[in-house]
């Protein structure tokens, strides 16, 4: 037995038609949560707990509900208790805890608001943070909020928590160096005729795992164009082997072997970011820590004095890089970019510049934004004529009919095949297409 389809309604015949359509309702589904939102704190202030008595939640910071308020609640709404009780928690974590990212939350659907679901993802990360983090996150999370993913968002609540509580860090980052520890056994002692495969663990400075990691990965790479055709995995783990004999590795990865203790192996390239409170010498805040990313370790956060650590060992070599106004245009008279253009678009712009896109911007190509052509009639190869975009998004932008341009550094507005316009700078991106025209 088959199905047929609904004939499409008159006023859905074109394209544009679908989009404006689906805008709408997305708009109104996201309203819908917002007020669905607000409900839950309604009713949890209907139903308080009485003094001493049984509360749905263990939250001393917020208002006490009643044990069996979320059940009721939960059932009108299509959910679980569990998962009603976390809703009504979430709703009081974001209105009491966290006003700006709720205040978003509530305007849900109309221009600047924050989808419901992103304020819960937000909440659900946060909710047992002090009540610094909190103050610090809703500060600098609520801009930030409608562009950023759940591994984002885990990276910047690690940085709140370095930033608001350093000296526990720092003595808890102490305390771990007497914990490195690199172990091997049998995979399965148990087993008497095991397969002669065994583990590794190592607990040890993430700098040095780091090394480790692209050495593996480079002498995998070696043993394939030596014939091996194992898995890419299967080759690390051979890599390891290769690594027991470092004469041969010395030779394999066309190092010069040496004994000398100090010649440094690794690099650190560090930026510093000052902002015009740095240039002009004013305070920080009391009781906040100095916090960097590592960039090749997934912008994980990392305390100030644990760059200092790396940077004073004799195995290091720190290069000073030169300034870049981010906001000087520079160029060259070739179709290539070079490194220094590459470096500046990068650390203008952080990821794909596609509306909605978070790829890193060094994994990027490097897009003329109006196409270069060699006799001047075209874009020139310079920073404000280039942007970083993902594989995808450079495909989209070079052979369908979506287009975009430079408003000024950093700041970049699209328009769709049929018409929608995003402005993507620094703090995401802002549908700017015009509400349809009454009929």
């Amino acid at each position: 037995m088959t199905t047929a389809l609904a004939p499409t309604a008159p006023d859905l015949d074109t394209p544009a038609s679908v989009l404006e359509q689906a805008r709408e309702l997305r708009a109104i589904a996201d309203r819908a949560e917002a007020r669905i939102l607000a409900l839950a704190g309604e009713w949890a202030d209907l139903h308080p707990a009485p003094p001493g008595g049984d509360t749905a939640f263990d939250d001393d910071r917020l208002p006490a509900v009643g044990w069996d308020a979320p059940a009721e609640f939960a059932l009108a709404v299509g959910m679980s208790h569990d998962a009603g009780a976390r809703l009504i928690h979430h709703a009081l974590h974001l209105r009491h805890r966290m006003p700006s990212i709720w205040a978003r939350a509530m305007n849900a659907g109309h221009p600047g608001g924050l989808q419901v679901w992103r304020a819960r993802r937000i909440a659900e990360h946060t909710i047992h943070q002090s009540p610094a983090v909190t103050d610090h996150l809703d500060h600098t999370l609520a801009p930030l909020a409608h562009k950023i993913g759940p591994i984002t968002t885990t990276r910047l609540i690690d940085e709140a928590v370095l930033r608001c509580h350093p000296t526990k860090h720092e003595a808890a980052r102490l305390a771990a160096l007497d914990t490195r520890h690199v172990t091997i056994r049998p995979a399965d002692p148990t087993n008497p005729a095991h397969t002669g495969i065994g583990y590794l663990e190592a607990d040890a400075d993430l700098v040095d795992l780091l090394d480790l990691d692209t050495t593996l990965s480079a002498l995998a790479a070696i043993l394939a164009d030596h014939g091996c055709t194992e898995s890419l995995d299967v080759r690390r783990s051979l890599a390891l082997g290769v690594l027991a004999d470092p004469q041969h590795a010395a030779q394999l990865l066309t190092a010069a072997a040496s004994d000398t203790p100090t010649k440094p192996r690794k690099q650190v390239v560090l930026y510093v970011h000052l902002s015009e409170a740095a240039i002009t010498g004013a305070a920080t805040a009391t009781g906040v820590g100095a916090v960097g990313r590592l960039e090749n370790g997934g912008h994980q956060p990392i305390l100030a004095s644990q760059i200092r650590t790396w940077c004073s060992r004799t195995d290091t070599a720190v290069r000073i890089q030169p300034v870049i106004d981010l906001n000087h245009h520079t160029a060259v008279t070739h179709y290539e970019v070079p490194d220094r253009l590459r470096e500046h678009t990068q650390l203008r712009d952080h990821h794909c510049v596609f509306p909605h896109c978070t790829r890193p911007a060094r994994r990027c190509d490097h897009d003329h934004i109006t196409p270069y052509r060699p006799d001047n009639t075209g874009g020139r190869t310079c920073t404000c004529n280039l942007a970083p975009l993902c594989r995808r998004h450079h495909r989209l932008k070079t052979h369908t009919r979506w287009r975009y341009r430079a408003l000024n550094p950093g700041n970049y507005l699209w328009t769709s095949p049929h018409g929608h316009t995003y402005h993507v700078d620094h703090t995401g991106t802002h549908d700017h297409t015009p509400p349809p025209s009454p009929p």
